[in-house]
């Protein structure tokens, strides 16, 4: 038998307000959760992290990875829960994606963006926008 874990929850939608309610314990919304507490708290502290901060999170190389072979695992969790879990995911990747394509506008505007904590997916993203970027500075400005 999986043993309950509870840890704060921030609600995304009414329907999770709503559903947060029926744990409320002196004014603060506990959740009952099968997942493992301490992935979800990584990920919401990464997410509030990249909200926070102009710069991408320092994460580890493999977080793609991890992250898709976490959310594989979540059998027998209730659904709310995955959708919870997926929301902060793609909260984090839509943060990142914004701050690597401002670096590569950046860049392409004659900047020096911090790229330190890039992943290798991401320095992908980053060099395929930067090239795009160039390619079409050239088209319009007529210059390298």
């Amino acid at each position: 038998m999986t043993a309950l874990k509870f840890c704060l929850m921030i609600p995304f939608t009414e329907q999770d307000n709503e559903e947060m309610k029926r744990y409320t314990k002196g004014g603060i919304w506990i959740k009952k959760m099968k997942v493992d507490e301490t992935a979800y708290k990584t990920l919401r502290k990464i997410q509030l992290s990249e909200e926070k901060f102009p710069l991408l999170t320092k994460i580890e190389q493999n977080f793609y990875s991890k992250l898709a072979e976490y959310q594989k695992n979540l059998d027998n969790i209730p659904e709310t829960e995955i959708q919870t879990i997926k929301r902060i995911f793609t909260i984090i990747c839509e943060l990142r994606e914004e701050k690597i394509v401002k670096a590569a506008l950046s860049k392409a505007r004659g900047g020096k963006p911090d790229l330190k904590n890039m992943l290798d997916e991401e320095k992908k993203l980053f060099d395929s926008t930067l090239d795009v970027l160039m390619q079409t500075r050239i088209k319009l400005f007529g210059k390298d």
